[in-house]
């Protein structure tokens, strides 16, 4: 180096040679020139080396959400489950363990949904049962009095006329009393005559 002063700190590589009779080949470089040559490398290596870390850090970034969030779905999915909640949608797009996970917790919810629709379907139809058995109920009542209400009436009517008719029997016996007790009074009325007359 045209610059270094001769006081600077040198090294020196010697190395014999047994080429060309033997030869004895010497190199000198001033330390201050190795250092640098060492800090430049080193500051080479070093931006690689970030570069290299930022990469590392945003691929495992990236396979830590690709984890993350399917799973962080699925508990969501399975706190709905919980809750009685079937309209949430359910990603089935992971791969592996997680997207088999998804789509048996999808499995799941359909079959949750299809059951509770049976429930609700089978509670309306027990209702509509329950509202026609009360219906024929009050109807069968109502034809029931009707029937005994016209029963009734038919019986008040019946009697009614066998009063009239008793009645007229009545009438029809005090008449015939009357008829009878004015023959027999007409009979001793006669008695008496014979009698005076034979007298």
């Amino acid at each position: 180096n045209a610059q270094t002063g001769a006081n600077e700190p040198k090294a020196a590589i010697v190395r014999h040679v047994d080429a060309f009779g033997g030869v004895t080949v010497a190199a000198t470089t001033v330390v201050a020139d190795i250092n640098a040559q060492i800090r430049s490398a080193a500051g080479r290596y070093s931006g690689l080396a970030a570069i290299l870390t930022l990469a590392l850090t945003a691929v495992v970034v990236l396979i830590a959400r690709s984890i993350s969030q399917p799973i962080t779905g699925i508990q969501t999915a399975l706190k709905a489950v919980g809750e009685g909640d079937y309209r949430f949608q359910i990603d089935t797009s992971a791969h592996g363990e997680l997207g088999a996970m998804a789509l048996t917790l999808s499995q799941l919810r359909d079959s949750l949904s299809r059951g509770e629709e049976d429930r609700a379907a089978s509670e309306r139809l027990r209702e509509e049962m329950q509202a026609q058995v009360t219906s024929n109920r009050l109807l069968l009542a109502d034809d029931f009095e009707k029937s005994i209400g016209e029963m009734t009436r038919a019986f008040v009517a019946s009697s009614d006329s066998l009063l009239g008719s008793a009645r007229q029997l009545s009438q029809a016996a005090d008449a015939g009393i009357a008829n009878a007790r004015t023959v027999a009074d007409a009979a001793d009325e006669s008695v008496r005559n014979v009698e005076t007359v034979a007298a």
